[in-house]
C-alpha cells in the first residue's frame, strides 16, 4: 500500500514576529494508486507541501505517513519516493541510457537487472531510439520523458511531480499530459502532482485539491469542483474562461459559467430561464466556438457560443441564462 496521509501539517518560515505560516494545520489523505493534483495560485503552499512529503523541507508540526510508516524523521532516500522537477536536472554529458540508469548504478544494482529496468522504462516512454543521445540533442518533451524514466526505474511507492510541464510550449504540454495519464494507468502508482494550471489539473486528476493561503478550499473530482464549487474562489479558479460573477441587490453574488448563457435566438428549451439585455463589447472567434464579452449594467459578462457569432460590437443583445446552473455566493464568498 502506498497511500499518503498528512495529519495536522503546518509549516512556518522565520521566527517570532517575523514568522510566516505557509501551511495551516492541513489534513489530507491520498489513496493508494490515486493521481491527486494540488493546484492553486502562486504562493498558496502547493510546492512547499510536496517538498515536505519528499523530505526536502522540514515540517513545523503534524505527521506525514507513506504507507504505514510515519516518515517525519526519514531522509528523502529512505522514503521510497521519486521526484520529477520543473527543470529536467539531466546530466548533460551522459546519454539518455546513462541518465535513466544513474540512480541504479549508484546503488550498485546488478547490471543485468539495470538493463532490464531501463529497457522497460524506455519502451513505456517510447525512448528506445534515443538511448545514445545526449540531453542537448533532445526536445523539451523528450527530456521530460527521460526525467520520468529515471524516476520510474526506481519503482517508488509514490511519484511527486512539481510543475513538470511549465517549461514546455502549449502543444507539448498537451501531449505530455497524455503521456503522464497513460503512465499512471499503466504503472498504477500513487502520484501527487503540483501545477498552477487548472486545465492540467482538470485533465489529469482523479481528485483535485485547491489551495489558497496554505489552506484547502475544496477537494473533489474535476467535475465535482466544476459543477459544485464550495466557494467563490474555487468557482473562479476552475474553468476557462472563468465563471461570471454579477453583484446582486441583496448582497449576494450570482455566478454563471459562460457556456450556460445563450443568445436569445439560439437558446435551448430551459426549465428555468432568466432573460437580460447586454451590450456586446468584444468578439473573439476561436474556430469551433466564439467568446463574446458583454457589458451588463457596468459589469463584464463572458458568453461562450458554438461556431462563429455574427453579432457586431456595440449591439444590444438579449441573452438567456440557464437559471438551473446559477450559483449564489454570500458576502464572505461562501456558497449560499
Amino acid at each position: 500500500m502506498s497511500k499518503v496521509s498528512l495529519s495536522n501539517i503546518s509549516k512556518s518560515f522565520g521566527q517570532g514576529k517575523k514568522s510566516v505560516e505557509v501551511i495551516k494545520n492541513l489534513d489530507l489523505e491520498i489513496a493508494d494508486k490515486e493521481l491527486l493534483v494540488l493546484v492553486g495560485p502562486s504562493g498558496c503552499g502547493k510546492s512547499t507541501l510536496l517538498r515536505m512529503v519528499a523530505g526536502l523541507e522540514d515540517i513545523s508540526g503534524g505527521d506525514i505517513s507513506i504507507g504505514d510508516r510515519v516518515v517525519n524523521n526519514l531522509e528523502p532516500r529512505e522514503r521510497n519516493i521519486a521526484f520529477v522537477f520543473q527543470n529536467y536536472a539531466l546530466y548533460p554529458h551522459m546519454s539518455v541510457e546513462k541518465n535513466i540508469s544513474f540512480g541504479l548504478r549508484a546503488a550498485k544494482m546488478d547490471k543485468a537487472l539495470i538493463k532490464e529496468k531501463v529497457a522497460a522504462a524506455a519502451e513505456i516512454l517510447e525512448l528506445e531510439e534515443l538511448m545514445d543521445r545526449k540531453p542537448a540533442e533532445l526536445s523539451g518533451g523528450q527530456r521530460q520523458r527521460v526525467a520520468m524514466g529515471r524516476a520510474m526505474v526506481r519503482e517508488p511507492d509514490v511519484f511527486l511531480f512539481d510543475e513538470p510541464l511549465s517549461n514546455l510550449d502549449a502543444k507539448l504540454r498537451a501531449s505530455m499530459r497524455l503521456e503522464i495519464k497513460r503512465l499512471h494507468e499503466r504503472l498504477k502508482t500513487t502520484i501527487i502532482y503540483v501545477t498552477h494550471d487548472q486545465m492540467e489539473a482538470m485533465t489529469l486528476a482523479d481528485r483535485i485539491v485547491i489551495l489558497k493561503d496554505g489552506e484547502i478550499q475544496q477537494i473533489g473530482s474535476p467535475m465535482e469542483l466544476y459543477q459544485n464549487p464550495a466557494n467563490q474562489f474555487v468557482a473562479g479558479f476552475i474553468g476557462s474562461p472563468e465563471m461570471n460573477f454579477l453583484a446582486g441587490e441583496d448582497g449576494k453574488t450570482m455566478g454563471i459559467r459562460p457556456e450556460d448563457i445563450y443568445l436569445a435566438g439560439s437558446a435551448p428549451e430551459l426549465s428555468e430561464a432568466k432573460r437580460m439585455n447586454a451590450t456586446l463589447q468584444v468578439s473573439e472567434p476561436l474556430g469551433a466556438e466564439t467568446l463574446l464579452t458583454f457589458d451588463f449594467e457596468g459589469q463584464g459578462l463572458t458568453v461562450k457560443v458554438p461556431g462563429v457569432a455574427t453579432v457586431e460590437a456595440g449591439a444590444e443583445v438579449e441573452l438567456v441564462i440557464d437559471g438551473g446552473k446559477v450559483c449564489f455566493f454570500g458576502m464572505d464568498g461562501e456558497r449560499c
